[in-house]
């Protein structure tokens, strides 16, 4: 039989899933079920049992379960997506191919690990010297040109010497 279930959502719900996905932006194989930003139960066990805590705020009440289930992972769905959407953009849109250009043209069109270039066949790519899972940034100091064999390679790991001096600034 269909009863009537409630979803509540906790108070912080916007600032638990910017830092869930924060969190899981440069790791997504270490993503978990998701945070705990939903109670959801039958409205006659929730009205019996218990009375709202004050990190919880009601949201609304659906036909069934199916549909409070439904309801989360929907929501959920949203967080990946959002998740891939951020994860495409490490070097910033807008400017970014400008960036490109630029960092391109300041390593010489070198792979600043092995050397090679496009004469060698191998595919340029800009990438962090620090990776953003480990604070660095979009700033032209923290990106380097690398081959895609280096780039793939090093994956999210910090190749960058700390003793090596900083680039050229850009023109």
């Amino acid at each position: 039989m269909d009863e009537p279930w409630i979803i509540l959502r906790h108070v912080d719900y916007d600032k638990i899933v910017k830092e869930f996905l924060n969190t899981y932006l440069d790791n997504p194989d270490k993503w978990p079920f998701g945070p705990c930003v939903y109670h959801i139960e039958p409205v006659k066990r929730y009205n019996s049992v218990r009375t709202p805590a004050e990190h919880w705020e009601f949201l609304k009440v659906v036909d069934n379960a199916n549909a409070a289930f439904g309801y989360v992972q929907e929501d959920e769905d949203k967080w990946i997506a959002a998740l891939k959407e951020k994860k495409k953009r490490y070097v910033p849109k807008g400017n970014g191919l400008s960036l490109r250009y630029d960092i391109l043209k300041r390593d010489g069109y070198k792979c600043q690990i092995c050397g090679r270039d496009a004469s060698d066949g191998m595919k340029l790519e800009v990438d962090h010297k620090i990776p953003r899972a480990k604070g660095g940034s979009n700033e032209p100091d923290n990106l380097w040109a690398l081959c895609f064999d280096c780039n793939h390679g090093k994956s999210d790991k910090d190749l960058y010497p700390p003793d090596l001096p900083p680039p050229a600034p850009l023109p």
